[in-house]
């Protein structure tokens, strides 16, 4: 597309997976008859001149429990898996100058996820903002990363819908890179 500037890659699946396991307190399982996943993903990258590059996605995900009989009068059927958000969102731009200077700014975003197979607990959306700075010399290359930059609190996990784990906070790692040729 565009004169070979712009590529776009897109997905729509339709995903069944039957007698799922899911682990309890103390060793225990629950099985559910199936898990559907249906969505649609797409992204998106270009670069509009040589030395910026952008890419960004979409994805949308819709994932529901078949019957889910987790004692002899509930049924989770059609309830939404947990940790599996409807929308994410990404995007990501860098820009190299020709003395060896380079920017990137990516950002991405998640809409709410359920972290209990009832439904009844959310994790809130969340959006992460990312920035670096490098400069390359010969075969060197010395980095900057700020992740995490407004130093959002979410959580990036849960464990048998009791041990909620924290998304990281603001963070920055440098790094030097060698490419030997």
């Amino acid at each position: 597309m565009a004169g070979g500037r712009v590529q776009l890659n897109t997905s729509i699946f339709h995903i069944v997976r039957e007698n799922v396991a899911f682990s309890r307190p103390g060793g225990f399982f629950d099985q559910a008859s199936d898990v559907t996943s249906n969505g649609f993903e797409a992204d998106v990258t270009t670069s509009p001149v040589s030395n910026w590059r952008i890419n960004g996605g979409y994805g949308f995900t819709d994932v529901t429990f078949g019957d889910y009989l987790v004692n002899a009068t509930t049924n989770l059927r059609g309830n939404t898996s947990i940790m599996a958000p409807r929308h994410t969102f990404s995007v990501w731009t860098a820009y190299d100058w020709a003395n060896g200077f380079g920017i990137n700014v990516g950002a991405r975003a998640q809409s709410k996820v359920f972290i209990d197979r009832t439904n009844t607990l959310t994790f809130d959306g969340y959006g992460l903002l990312n920035v670096g700075a490098r400069y390359r010399r010969g075969s060197v290359e010395y980095a900057l990363n700020v992740n995490n930059l407004t130093d959002t609190e979410y959580f990036a996990s849960v464990l048998y819908d009791t041990q909620l784990y924290p998304g990281e906070p603001i963070n920055v790692l440098g790094t030097v890179r060698i490419r030997f040729r």
